[in-house]
């Protein structure tokens, strides 16, 4: 590991500990949109329903 990633690692791990493990995981901030209405929402997970249609969750794709 070079000194740089270590310094960011020690960076996140004392301003948000949590980052260090969505970064892990792979469970990032992403942009759903519900393929009903075209809603857009941002969010780390799928949301549970649209807030302007009332569509579920399966209704909701990632963007890129």
């Amino acid at each position: 590991m070079t000194n740089t990633k270590l310094k960011f690692r020690i960076i996140i791990r004392v301003e948000n500990p949590l980052l260090l493990y969505y970064i892990k995981v792979g469970c990032v901030m992403a942009v759903w949109k519900c393929t009903v209405c075209g809603e857009t929402k941002e969010g780390r997970c799928r949301p549970q329903k649209c807030p302007k249609c009332g569509a579920t969750k399966e209704n909701f794709e990632k963007q890129q």
